[in-house]
């Protein structure tokens, strides 16, 4: 726990918001759900800086994106029938595995891409959703979700700048998205994360990414086996060439829970899988169209 905090900043703006961030220093920290800030011990932060109190906690449908605002828990989404109808499965599925009832309701949308953990659950499926996020600071700006997680997000917006919105396109006809998780239990901390998106023409992969998280030191799409898939028909012997290139395709850590040849076998087994979900709701996409 933060062991020095002498106070809690309520602001009215986001702009209010921004500028007690740029002039504290890092003596201020952003917070919402707080679940990511409770494994910090700085002795630099003296304050919080209540989120709460921002009009960020909404889902929106955009018509051509849904928009989620970046203090919409876990919770939110899996209580939201517009994300489904939207944007597809993953991010549902995502929500709905990240922690037990209680924590769903703290864990931010936001946090989880701002703190960014190894096994953090829903930047892998907007990873395969091409999520956009919007950062607002001195320098307002869009960023593709590939971006924002290579720039290390607290490096990225250190003191300078808050997670306002996340924008996910909209999920067109003949495409499925899926996401699986493996734990020791059902909302126990991610050994592997896998999601897959998949739009097809007539029965051929058009369209791919696939995505894993828990795996290295930040989540990631997968570039070598979305080139396998795209352009084929993704029958079974196919999906077990993606599952083989998924074995060279990473590098996995070890730690306590997993050895890393364990957890590179689980990649490829849970690849195999989420594509065959995502392939399956895309046909099943593709026939309700029909």
């Amino acid at each position: 726990m933060l062991p020095h905090i002498s106070e809690v900043i309520r602001p009215r703006t986001l702009e209010e918001a921004l500028e007690i961030l740029v002039t504290a220093d890092g003596s201020v920290v952003p917070v919402a759900g707080g679940t990511a800030k409770s494994l910090f011990k700085s002795s630099k932060i003296k304050a919080l800086l209540d989120l709460w109190t921002l009009p960020l906690r909404y889902l929106q449908d955009g018509g051509s994106s849904l928009r989620i605002g970046a203090t919409a828990t876990a919770g939110d989404i899996v209580r939201s029938a517009t994300v489904r109808e939207t944007v597809g499965d993953a991010l549902w599925e995502a929500a709905s595995r990240t922690a037990a009832s209680p924590l769903r309701n703290l864990i931010t949308v936001g946090g989880n891409l701002a703190s960014l953990f190894p096994w953090s659950d829903m930047p892998v499926a907007l990873l395969v959703l091409d999520a956009k996020i919007h950062v607002r600071s001195q320098d307002m700006a869009f960023w593709a979700i590939t971006d924002f997680i290579r720039e290390r997000p607290r490096k990225l917006l250190s003191s300078r700048g808050l997670i306002a919105e996340i924008e996910v396109p909209v999920t067109p006809e003949c495409s499925g998205s899926a996401f699986l998780k493996f734990a020791e239990s059902r909302y126990a901390y991610a050994w592997v994360d896998a999601a897959a998106y998949i739009r097809l023409n007539q029965n051929i992969c058009a369209e791919c990414r696939i995505a894993v998280g828990a795996v290295e030191s930040a989540p990631r799409r997968l570039p070598e086996v979305e080139r396998l898939l795209t352009g084929q028909s993704l029958t079974a012997d196919i999906i077990h060439q993606a599952g083989v290139a998924v074995l060279s395709a990473v590098n996995p850590i070890a730690d306590v829970r997993s050895s890393k040849e364990y957890r590179l076998e689980l990649t490829s087994e849970l690849c195999q899988r989420v594509i065959t979900m995502a392939r399956d709701r895309a046909q099943l996409s593709k026939e309700v169209v029909q």
